[in-house]
């Protein structure tokens, strides 16, 4: 379109699978979505597979694309074998398909200054969404369209007062990062800096961007998911096994009998879940530099001596004649050091879903009795840690696992 590749057979599942689900997955129960763009009609197909989805309105600008997509691409708005819905994806009783500039379409209904009795839409369209996908033209394209999409503070405005207390925004950011590049401050990709500056002033309390390399563009490409409610973090960190339960219990079968997802499934989840290391590098060339880019606030300094585990050792105390064994340091130790650097990845997570099982396993079932061990190790050697989740889990540092490797490699 205009010069700009903007979909391929082989990278249509790839792209449009990765841009819809992870975010659709962070809410828990989507019922309204709206799609800015999307004009081929493969976003449009990909959110109706979902059986929680009550009405997906589409705000396309291009109605000449849309049916251009319809007549020679029948491929990304086939919407036949899912279970309920219609050959083409824009006659699902559940698409409300508008040709509309979207910049408008949103402004005048959920814009600053719209008063109550100057709503002049139907009231529907006053209704906020809980999933809002942006799938419109590249940040880095330089055109007067995608400067509005991408700076307006209006517009941006009226897309957060547009979605549900926990509501949740996913876009396409353009080609993903390289560690080689400079500052997203600077140069083509200005409009992906501004637009994640702008949601975090807004008041979004989580804001993840991840890459997918399957997309076909030539380049892997890279997508930003941001949540008004912190507690939709959760769903950000689910494990393989809890999204593969999600989507086999929310994805609409099909009249095939085949999988309606052809790329996305908990492993490829999981490799979005952290950001990859071209994000930070280029973030973190920011000027001024923004806090937490300093080795010391990583968790990690070259410039902080470390203590390896073979610095101590488990010997009987001299404390008294009952005090047992206790860690004792055999060289002496700098002020401030690291404790067993070389062991820090032993670190253990325990995530809310996986104690929940334990504790009830525990108390459901005496041949679980054993476990009540694990409890009480979690308990009395983890602390509990939101970093991750909404929900509290449990973490052991590694300096206790240090300890416990000391005490087992002396332990006669």
């Amino acid at each position: 379109l205009d010069g700009v590749k903007q979909s391929s057979l082989n990278g249509d599942a790839g792209y449009h699978e990765s841009l819809v689900h992870p975010g659709m997955f962070m809410h828990d129960d989507p019922k309204r979505v709206a799609i800015i763009g999307g004009g081929e009609g493969a976003t449009l197909r990909e959110v109706l597979k979902h059986d929680t989805v009550e009405k997906c309105t589409m705000v396309e600008i291009d109605e000449l694309m849309v049916m251009t997509s319809h007549k020679y691409l029948k491929e990304w708005s086939d919407c036949s074998d899912i279970v309920g819905s219609a050959e083409w994806c824009v006659d699902d009783p559940r698409a409300d398909v508008r040709y509309e500039d979207a910049v408008a379409w949103f402004i005048d209904r959920f814009g600053d200054g719209v008063a109550e009795a100057e709503k002049k839409f139907h009231e529907d369209d006053y209704v906020p969404f809980d999933v809002i996908i942006m799938d419109a033209l590249d940040p880095q394209v330089n055109i007067p369209f995608a400067e509005v999409l991408y700076k307006q503070p209006a517009f941006l405005q009226s897309i957060y007062d547009s979605l549900t207390e926990d509501g949740i925004i996913v876009m396409q950011l353009g080609d993903a990062p390289s560690i080689h590049d400079p500052s997203d401050q600077v140069g083509r990709n200005e409009n992906r800096a501004i637009i994640t500056e702008h949601l975090l002033r807004m008041g979004f309390e989580s804001v993840h961007v991840y890459e997918e390399k399957h997309s076909d563009f030539g380049d892997p490409w890279s997508y930003l998911v941001a949540m008004k409610d912190f507690t939709a973090r959760t769903n950000w960190y689910l494990n393989v096994a809890e999204i593969e339960v999600a989507i086999k219990d929310r994805i609409k079968h099909t009249y095939s009998g085949k999988s309606a997802l052809r790329f996305f499934d908990g492993a490829t989840m999981m490799t979005y879940q952290t950001p990859h290391k071209a994000f930070e590098t280029i973030y973190c060339r920011n000027k001024p530099v923004p806090q937490g880019c300093d080795e010391i606030s990583k968790g990690f300094s070259k410039s902080r001596p470390n203590a390896p585990v073979s610095s101590f050792e488990v010997k009987a105390s001299q404390v008294g004649d009952q005090a047992g064994r206790g860690i004792f340091a055999k060289v002496d130790i700098p002020k401030g050091a690291y404790i067993g650097v070389e062991q820090s990845m032993n670190s253990i997570k325990v995530t809310p879903t996986t104690y929940d099982i334990i504790s009830s396993h525990v108390e459901e079932y005496v041949e679980a009795a054993g476990f009540d061990a694990v409890v009480e190790f979690l308990w009395g050697y983890g602390f509990e840690s939101n970093l991750y989740v909404s929900v509290e889990c449990f973490t052991v540092d590694q300096r206790f696992l240090d300890e416990i490797y000391v005490y087992l490699s002396h332990k006669g």
